[in-house]
């Protein structure tokens, strides 16, 4: 072979070296990680094993199959709806949602995607996004499920009862310490006696994702003033504080599970007061009435963001309580453990503080089913609740007293699916104050801790 031949020989080699290793790098750039590819679902394969398992009925092994496979890059509309199918036969409402959502988003003419998703969110606790598919079902979906259309008055709500101390001795206790005391000379004790509360609100539904509440309540709270002057009981001052309520709020349902709530809580109060000075003409205390009017108020705006299985929510409130204005600060979590309303739980925690103070306040709530259409709701608050607001300023604690804290159980029971009824009771472990003069300069405060009890029942008509 000539030098020649030999050097066109190794050139022409050296082409097809470089040709080959060119191919090597192409296949390498267009495939950069052959194990992924070799990992990443057959479509086909998913689609038959999936649609087989649908067929079966075999939710949980369908459940976790198609999820994976969406994890790993396959989305079409049938996987969605067989994964939000599956998730929805075994009631974990709150993970159907994003597929029937994705689903939806694929197929915006789907009915029955539209209908699965209106009943997750219902089943889930997520009322108001339920609210806002409604437009998309159709007639025929709206008679089968016996849905009506939405109605510009959304809701009707009643509630009331009576509240009442748990220890009548209090009614007694300045007599009694009177008579213990010798060295008194002046000495006094309120009682609160039953209060009686009612309350009617009405919720508009303005636009698909808004809604305004308002309502007015009324209550009465009888008070007996006690007084002992120079171990001499004097006649006890009874009056009556007769309280004017407003409340409303705003539901804003923006998107991205978004809530924005403001709201707003006024009271108009009424009651009467005894005053007392000392008369040297008649060596003898003398009293006199006076009425008065007092007007207290709280503003509140929250912030909440619904997830997969919870939800966190924040709530900032200012309210001028009359003797003190309080600021609020709070940050709470509901959690759907299981993905349906069988159990969820509300777990927060609040800042309370004025000029002079501040209160951190705890909140545990946890409810279940007790069977079909029935739940029950228990829940303690623990922390000074004296001028505490919650449930978006809806409940207002301006009692005259201290309390320490709360503990609620609440009964639901689904009437119909239009009619509600509540019952609760509420423990409120509250502090009594005990005036005591030893002379006309130096006096002490005696705390008595006694049970206060509320029954409260509610109707509620969905239109």
């Amino acid at each position: 072979m000539s030098k020649s031949t030999k050097f066109i020989f190794m050139h022409t080699k050296c082409q097809g070296v470089a040709a080959l290793w060119f191919l090597v790098c192409f296949l390498m750039l267009a495939i950069p990680d052959a194990g992924v590819s070799q990992q990443a679902p057959d479509l086909r394969h998913i689609d038959s094993i999936t649609l087989q398992l649908y067929n079966l009925g075999k939710w949980t092994e369908l459940a976790d199959e198609g999820s994976n496979a969406i994890k790993n890059g396959l989305d079409y509309y049938y996987l969605r709806m067989r994964v939000g199918i599956a998730f929805y036969e075994t009631k974990n409402y709150r993970k159907a949602i994003p597929h029937f959502q994705k689903a939806l988003a694929l197929n915006p003419m789907s009915k029955i995607t539209s209908e699965y998703l209106y009943f997750s969110y219902l089943s889930g606790g997520r009322p108001y996004d339920a609210r806002i598919t409604e437009p998309l079902l159709g007639e025929e979906s709206r008679k089968k499920n016996k849905i009506s259309k939405p109605s510009f008055i959304e809701e009707v709500y009643v509630e009331g009862g009576p509240a009442f101390a748990g220890n009548q001795n209090l009614n007694n206790r300045g007599k009694q310490h009177g008579k213990q005391k010798q060295d008194s000379i002046y000495s006094a004790s309120y009682y609160y006696n039953n209060i009686y509360y009612g309350f009617a609100g009405i919720k508009l539904r303005l636009l698909p994702a808004l809604s305004i509440y308002q309502g007015y309540g009324y209550l009465t709270a009888p008070v007996s003033e006690t007084i002992i002057y120079l171990n001499t009981p004097v006649e006890d001052f009874n009056y009556t504080t007769v309280q004017h309520e407003y409340y409303a709020n705003m539901k804003i349902n923006l998107p991205g599970r978004i809530f924005v709530i403001p709201a707003f809580h006024k009271l108009w109060i009424d009651f009467a007061t005894r005053t007392d000075r000392y008369d040297p003409a008649i060596n003898s205390l003398v009293f006199d009435t006076v009425y008065a009017k007092e007007e207290m108020y709280a503003a509140s705006l929250s912030l909440k963001k619904d997830f997969s299985i919870f939800a966190v929510e924040v709530s900032g409130t200012y309210g001028d309580f009359g003797h003190a204005v309080q600021k609020q600060l709070g940050v709470s979590a509901l959690t759907f453990p299981f993905g349906n309303l069988d159990f969820y739980t509300n777990t927060g925690i609040t800042r309370m503080w004025n000029d002079d103070d501040d209160e951190w306040i705890f909140y545990q709530m946890a409810g279940t089913s007790l069977g079909k259409n029935v739940w029950f709701e228990a829940e303690i608050t623990y922390g000074q609740l004296r001028d505490y607001t919650e449930k978006n300023a809806f409940v207002m604690y301006n009692s005259p007293e201290d309390i320490n804290y709360k503990v609620e159980g609440t009964l639901i029971f689904d009437i119909s699916p239009k009619v509600e009824f509540m019952f609760k009771y509420r423990y409120l472990q509250r502090v009594n104050t005990y005036l005591t003069y030893t002379n006309i300069e130096e006096f002490t405060f005696e705390y008595s801790k006694y049970p206060y009890h509320t029954l409260i029942g509610g109707l509620k008509w969905k239109l």
